[in-house]
């Protein structure tokens, strides 16, 4: 946080939501988990609807879409993705519940990196 500036809960969630992304990376799906429903928790709490969204995108991108937290997440950011007219992530998620994700590998990183920091 000393080095980006940015302080307090928000900025928590967002390095909580990157760490339980490498979690899962790191084939630590339960760790991975258990962190994404505290950021979950956290950024509904603040009322932080694109973050859950991210958040949702990223779960998607980077454990088994077959989970129900997983599938929840998914449909929760596919909601709020339309909402926002926010096209090119809502047809990434689309493309992951579809069953391409093999297809997506490549983009895992980058999935983790559209993590807002702000």
């Amino acid at each position: 946080h000393i080095a980006t500036g940015v302080h307090g809960r928000l900025a928590r969630l967002d390095e909580k939501t990157i760490h339980a992304g490498v979690s899962a990376l790191e084939d630590r799906s339960d760790a991975a988990i258990a962190e994404f429903r505290e950021t979950l928790a956290g950024y509904r709490d603040l009322g932080a609807d694109w973050r859950l969204a991210i958040v949702g995108l990223v779960m998607t991108s980077v454990l088994d879409v077959e989970q129900p937290e997983v599938r929840a997440a998914a449909e929760s950011a596919r909601e709020i993705l339309s909402r926002l007219w926010a096209q090119p992530f809502l047809d990434h998620l689309n493309a992951v519940l579809a069953g391409q994700a093999r297809a997506l590998a490549p983009r895992r990183s980058a999935a983790l990196q559209a993590v807002p920091t702000v």
